[in-house]
């Protein structure tokens, strides 16, 4: 069987979607999912993640606001974010981008997509 190596953090306030990117990811990385930006702080203190799957509509925090703190932080904004969103704009993918995202995948996803991009980051 092969170890896992790298640690993912899928952030989704969609319990489907984090099913489903679990069930993608989960054979190939440690995956750790999070229904909120809040969610995903409380998970940093003790997970140290290769890279954030982020969603950008959720409430409370949304994503644009969830990477903007983790690029202000010291210990978190080496971290690789991909913005997992049904947004199709490309406006939207670029604020991402300028936000401090190394890619972004539209939804819905297939497994394919997660890998590619996470392996072409991490």
């Amino acid at each position: 069987m092969e170890r896992k190596h790298k640690t993912v953090i899928m952030v989704d306030d969609d319990a489907a979607n984090l099913a489903a990117g679990y069930s993608a990811l989960a054979e190939k990385y440690n995956v750790f999912t999070a229904s909120s930006g809040e969610d995903l702080f409380q998970i940093l203190y003790r997970v140290s993640p290769d890279v954030i799957l982020l969603d950008i509509e959720m409430p409370g925090m949304n994503g644009y606001d969830v990477i903007k703190e983790l690029k202000s932080s010291e210990h978190n904004k080496h971290i690789p974010v991909i913005f997992l969103s049904g947004h199709t704009d490309p406006v939207d993918e670029n604020e991402g981008l300028e936000l401090g995202a190394v890619g972004h995948v539209t939804k819905p996803f297939s497994r394919e997509q997660l890998v590619e991009q996470i392996d072409k980051h991490v």
